[in-house]
């Protein structure tokens, strides 16, 4: 079992142009498959969500030395306007979706760390081999975390606190965005915590920030999440949270616990483990329950199983100097692609033949421009920027 912590140069900016919220995602030192999954893993989230900001993404694929398989740190605001909750932090995605405008410009929203010693399945179809981690999944469940699975929370020299996270915590690690200096404020996400007596733990009239008594709540294992849409879409029980004896930094009560939803649960994905062969890919009610409490709009209907609701995907997106076409689904038969401009000339064309799953093509003879490739009766809009 690994563990899920939360908390060279740049290769491809993937634009997810199809869903409810747009996803950027831009890797780095990814391979064209690692850039696969994350592209797939944001259209995924994108039909989840409802967001005019788009939501910027930075996925690095670096050595975590075996210590877990993801790693995610959210940017954050608070006192934003239109903010539901005063001197709260959000994570900055929320944020701006909330405020109607990119209260972060020039800072990514999320970065997340995948470990590129772990012996991935990269595939998206979830037939995940029982010797490999699933991407897919993992990748699932560190965007939900940059999107509010957090609590801020941590223990040091006997007290446990709300807010204290310092840059140390995630020390070698480096973030592409000014860490936030949380003084000592609350995630939206801890506001909803509560004892199993329903003592809320940002109560500090019962457990001051910090305190001996939040470390006891934090290791008591009877932590739950008590927003109304989460106890709704957990058969209106509240949702029991992960909160081992010893205490876990990033993972302690950022996490669904284990026991409560075990592998094959519709809600397993946002636990703290995974085991090899194990595939989930969907978020689950109970996670998309948190993400409304939190404030996020949630479209609960989403078509989920093929988010861009069509078999092929194109990245990067705005390109340069390559594209790649990525077939969703195995191909039966050669398909024609056409690359065209905006006035409906053709540029270049050719055949993806069925054995080809990623199929290359060079972009440097092309102006910069709108184009569109276009294949069977399918047109994606692509911008080359050369």
């Amino acid at each position: 079992m690994k563990r899920f912590l939360l908390l060279s140069g740049y290769s491809l900016l993937i634009l997810n142009i199809h869903a409810q919220s747009v996803f950027q995602m831009q890797t780095v030192n990814g391979t064209p498959a690692f850039d696969a999954v994350a592209n797939y893993c944001g259209q995924k989230w994108g039909e989840y969500l409802n967001s005019s900001i788009p939501i910027k993404v930075r996925v690095y694929f670096a050595n975590l030395f075996g210590q877990t398989l993801g790693i995610t740190i959210p940017n954050g605001r608070r006192d934003f306007p239109n903010a539901p909750v005063d001197s709260v932090w959000y994570p900055s995605a929320l944020a701006n979706a909330l405020a109607g405008t990119e209260l972060n410009p020039g800072e990514d929203d999320i970065n997340i760390f995948i470990d590129n010693t772990a012996n991935w399945y990269m595939g998206l179809d979830g037939n995940t081999p029982s010797n490999k981690y699933d991407l897919v999944s993992v990748m699932m469940h560190e965007i939900a975390h940059g999107l509010g699975f957090l609590a801020l929370s941590d223990i040091n020299n006997g007290e446990g606190s709300f807010g204290y996270v310092e840059p140390s915590d995630i020390a070698p690690l480096v973030l592409s965005f000014p860490f936030p200096e949380q003084e000592g404020k609350y995630a939206i996400y801890s506001t909803f915590i509560e004892n199993f007596s329903g003592q809320e733990l940002d109560d500090t009239t019962i457990f001051p920030n910090p305190s001996i008594e939040l470390a006891t709540q934090f290791t008591s294992n009877q932590l739950y999440f008590n927003g109304p849409n989460a106890v709704v879409a957990n058969n209106n029980q509240r949702v029991r949270l992960y909160a081992p004896a010893t205490f876990a930094f990033g993972s302690s009560l950022h996490h669904l616990n284990e026991s409560t939803y075990p592998p094959g649960n519709p809600n397993s994905m946002m636990t703290p483990f995974i085991g090899l062969g194990e595939t989930e890919h969907e978020p689950g009610p109970v996670a998309l329950g948190i993400l409304q409490d939190l404030g996020w709009s949630v479209n609960l209907d989403a078509s989920i199983n093929n988010p861009s609701k069509s078999p092929w995907m194109i990245f990067p997106n705005p390109a340069k100097e390559y594209v790649y076409i990525y077939a969703q689904s195995t191909l039966k038969s050669p398909c024609t692609w056409l690359l065209v401009n905006v006035s409906g000339t053709v540029c270049m064309q050719g055949t993806i033949q069925p054995s080809t799953e990623l199929f290359a093509i060079s972009l440097k003879d092309l102006v910069s421009g709108i184009y569109f490739i276009k294949i069977d009766n399918i047109a994606l809009k692509i911008l080359i920027t050369n």
